[in-house]
């Protein structure tokens, strides 16, 4: 009796700690709007933080999906109504990084 009663508790802690795949939600598409003068983040799809970065050379764009949320791994990735070419950025399932280069440098001459 004792032995089934313990089944019967691991049981249940396994399946209340456990997420099912079916509670995550999967985004297929990210748009964001950067204002490419003063490099800044203008606005952004809800499911996600954007992190907007620069070293005046390169921006370097981190796209974090919040919680419960994953990067399918065909997602499209659109910046100021753009497409950008899926072999520009980096991709993990909770992480896009993608740099470009910073418009408002000037080479020295």
């Amino acid at each position: 009796m004792i032995k089934r009663l313990l089944i019967g508790f691991i049981l249940l802690f396994s399946l209340v700690g456990c997420k099912s795949e079916e509670s995550y939600s999967y985004i297929s598409e990210i748009k964001i709007t950067i204002d490419l003068e003063n490099n800044e983040v203008l606005n952004y799809s809800e499911e996600v933080d954007v992190i907007l970065e620069t070293d005046y050379i390169d921006v370097t764009v981190t796209i974090t999906a919040i919680k419960d949320y994953y990067f399918l791994r065909e997602i499209k990735l659109y910046i100021n109504d753009e497409l950008i070419d899926y072999k520009k950025y980096s991709y993990a399932p909770k992480e896009i990084i993608y740099v470009y280069e910073e418009p408002n440098w000037t080479k020295p001459y």
